[in-house]
């Protein structure tokens, strides 16, 4: 007969083995996790400067067409 203890020690050690290849998991998809949030934050902040700069040339045209008429007369 199988001593009881010994298959408790077997099941915990069983247990353990789990619980680490969880918390490498876990770890892991973390660290996937961090890499794409990366990407996204670098990809939305250049769209977002790229927009500020589109808006800002877009201004300075206009603002140099108005200065035009204004020094021309028409």
């Amino acid at each position: 007969m199988a001593n009881p203890i010994a298959l408790k020690d077997d099941d915990q050690h069983l247990n353990l083995g789990g619980s680490l290849r969880s918390k490498q998991a876990i770890y892991d998809n973390t660290r996937i996790l961090d890499h794409v949030m990366d990407v996204v934050v670098k990809d939305t902040v250049s769209m977002v400067l790229g927009i500020i700069y589109l808006q800002v040339i877009s201004l300075l045209v206009h603002y140099r067409k108005i200065y035009d008429i204004a020094n021309t007369g028409l």
